[in-house]
């Protein structure tokens, strides 16, 4: 897996970046993404993927120990998701959690993609 890269956004709210998340071919899982103070408030999908949901890992150790993340009714976070979509996402899921990485699918049952996916996953401080 590589490593992710961050990007300021130059757009009406300079404090905005970008990281870039990529899921590689043949697997579901994306590399551990450094979120530090940042809160993830959406995602940009490639132009191709795989038929999946997405889902998250969370570590408080940047992957050491990992758990799939589930909100306050125990059902697992994942989103809908298309190829071509921007997508937002509810700040309040992630709050607390500096690690996460990716999923293609849900925890029991991972998705392979088809080909190398770069995601572009939004934060704000």
């Amino acid at each position: 897996m590589g490593t992710a890269r961050i990007t300021t956004l130059r757009n009406s709210n300079p404090t905005s970046q970008m990281i870039e998340a990529t899921i590689l071919n043949g697997a579901s899982l994306s590399e551990w993404l450094d979120l530090g103070e940042r809160r993830l408030s959406g995602l940009i999908m490639p132009a191709a993927w795989t038929a999946a949901a997405l889902s998250f890992d969370v570590s408080p150790d940047q992957g050491s120990t990992a758990f799939p993340l589930f909100d306050e009714n125990n059902a697992e976070v994942a989103l809908t998701v298309a190829a071509a979509r921007a997508h937002a996402f509810p700040i309040s899921r992630m709050i607390g959690w500096n690690y996460i990485r990716l999923r293609s699918g849900l925890s029991g049952a991972g998705v392979n993609q088809a080909a190398d996916r770069l995601l572009r996953i939004m934060v704000e401080p």
